[in-house]
């Protein structure tokens, strides 16, 4: 039997595909490869012209719809379109308003994780998680 994985990954300015196959033998034995494929760039000239068909899209939708382009209705249009995964939405939210609410004082930090966590609906390690991933 035979199981081919592909997994895709970003590092700094590339994606990197990866593909890992498991063959199982007629004794029972694993074989595991894996290859790494380098995806694409995603250098400048592609990111600008993402931010050039996003903006234009929402220009769009804005006319169609009859709304007034602002700011906030341009956030709503990258997570309604799932542009901004809600994993990153979670994260950025968790951060800033660990930020907003939190003091110096190292006995503020649980009762701040926790008023977090009951505010948000997530657990405190959930929130700790968060937090120590991005080391505040």
């Amino acid at each position: 039997m035979k199981a081919v994985i592909f997994v895709l990954v970003a590092a700094g300015s590339s994606l990197y595909l990866y593909e890992k196959t498991e063959a199982i033998t007629g004794t029972g034995r694993h074989h595991t490869r894996a290859k790494k494929y380098k995806y694409m760039e995603t250098g400048k000239v592609l990111q600008d012209t993402f931010q050039e068909t996003l903006c234009q899209d929402y220009r769009e939708y804005c006319r169609r719809q009859d709304f007034e382009a602002t700011p906030e209705g341009f956030v709503s249009y990258m997570i309604d379109k799932d542009i901004i995964p809600a994993v990153s939405i979670k994260r950025y939210t968790i951060r800033r308003e660990y930020q907003k609410n939190h003091t110096k004082q190292s006995d503020k930090k649980t009762r701040t994780v926790h008023f977090l966590s009951d505010r948000f609906n997530i657990s405190p390690r959930t929130v700790w998680a968060i937090l120590k991933r991005e080391r505040m």
